[in-house]
């Protein structure tokens, strides 16, 4: 019997539920919550085995602020996928076949997202720690300590700011989050685009400014823009996109149109 985290685990061992098949790289979810985006816990799930996913995605359907962003099966798909798909929350295996969950972490020496380890073993509690985890579940999962970890996991979100001050071309910017109309990035690069005109480029990941700007007015509308919906002039339902106030033509993602509609009712 070890203690962790305040509660008392016991080792169940891997039992038959969770034979697991080894079938498929990662793939990306298309479920999103209707929530602001900066206030949803965007889950990668890290197992070798399915039936282990398919219980932890099924488990965490009932919160309604979380979005299964993809699954992995192996590392380098982890790995792959945490790049691609900017997870704020991991939940990762430690025994995935000849793999080691740890491994992956070596990769990602200060990582920006948070951690959650699921296992049948419960020697690598204290490994964990040191790893800066989140928590330490033991298969098979306790409802009540996911939802305890996913309650941890809400009060760790950062909160927006009122004011940003950027660097742009040697001067520093005071932008209220009101003055920008949407933000394009671009590989390693942001443009952050005012409503006055000016624009400026930064080296800062889009989901950087996402978890900063208040989620009542900004909305990831696609992988590489985050708009003011202040700032929408038309929603062209037909082409799938949005026209700015500047006359600025955004695309929309296919899965993100559902929650764009019910934003810009919203702003109604």
């Amino acid at each position: 019997m070890t203690f962790l985290f305040g509660r008392t685990f016991f080792l169940f061992g891997r039992v038959p539920w969770f034979c697991g098949r080894f079938y498929y790289i990662y793939r990306h979810e298309t479920h999103r919550p209707l929530i602001a985006s900066s206030h949803v816990l965007r889950v990668l799930l890290i197992d070798d085995e399915a039936d282990a996913r398919d219980t932890l995605r099924l488990l965490l359907a009932k919160h309604r602020d979380v979005e299964i962003a993809g699954q992995a099966n192996t590392l380098p798909d982890a790995a792959e996928a945490i790049r691609k798909l900017s997870p704020n929350l991991v939940f990762l295996d430690v025994q995935m076949g000849t793999q080691n969950g740890f491994d992956l972490l070596e990769d990602f020496l200060n990582p920006d997202f948070q951690l959650i380890f699921c296992t049948g073993y419960n020697q690598y509690a204290l490994q964990a720690i040191k790893k800066n985890a989140l928590d330490y579940l033991l298969k098979p999962v306790d409802p009540d300590e996911l939802d305890r970890a996913i309650e941890k996991a809400r009060k760790n979100l950062p909160q927006p700011v009122s004011r940003l001050m950027l660097s742009c071309s040697g001067e520093w910017w005071a932008v209220e989050p009101r003055e920008i109309e949407y933000i394009e990035s671009d590989g390693s690069y942001t443009t952050l685009k005012l409503l006055d005109g000016r624009h400026c480029v930064l080296v800062k990941s889009l989901r950087q400014f996402e978890e900063m700007l208040p989620p009542t007015d900004f909305m990831r509308i696609h992988q590489s823009f985050l708009v003011n919906l202040n700032g929408v002039r038309k929603y062209l339902k037909s082409e799938t996109g949005l026209e700015m106030r500047s006359g600025a033509r955004l695309p929309v993602a296919r899965r993100r149109k559902a929650a764009l509609e019910e934003a810009l009712l919203g702003k109604t």
